[in-house]
């Protein structure tokens, strides 16, 4: 039995890797077949936005939500970060 390198993870951890990228694409293909005003917020961005936009005070460049995620995945990591508007500073409130 040899030891890992640094530079190659064991193989559970790239098992895990395998299984939580099979469970994002599962959730986004649920989440795709969900018609979008039935879905349902899952995180403060989208429960704010939801919030401006019935309020009629959305941001208009980030729709209420404050910003977007920023996706920057590659090599079989997933990497993403929120990023916030600029045009609103965050709040998803029109200025």
């Amino acid at each position: 039995m040899s030891t890992p390198t640094l530079t190659e993870p064991p193989a559970r951890t790239r098992a895990e890797q395998r299984l939580g990228s099979h469970l994002m694409r599962m959730v986004r293909e649920a989440d795709a077949r969900i018609p979008e005003g039935r879905r349902a917020p899952r995180t403060a961005a989208e429960m704010r936005a939801r919030i401006n936009i019935a309020a009629n005070q959305a941001c208009s460049s980030c729709s209420g939500a404050g910003g977007r995620v920023v996706d920057t995945s590659g090599d079989g990591v997933t990497r993403q970060h929120w990023q916030s508007c600029s045009s609103c500073g965050g709040t998803g409130v029109a200025r």
